[in-house]
């Protein structure tokens, strides 16, 4: 039993899986980041830039 487990830690097969799910959660987390900071700003900017277009 301790040899099935001490292989099944040593199997590196599943290691890119979770490496690109760290990934995409670090792209979240900055997304999200970002979209935080610049929600504010990118509103106001598509705001008026409506308003210019259409000034009724």
């Amino acid at each position: 039993m301790i040899k099935k487990i001490c292989a099944y830690l040593k199997d590196e097969r599943g290691t890119s899986a979770v490496e690109y799910a760290l990934l995409c959660a670090l792209g979240v987390l900055v997304l999200v980041g970002a979209y935080a900071m610049y929600a504010e700003l990118l509103q106001d900017f598509f705001t008026n830039f409506i308003d210019q277009i259409n000034p009724f």
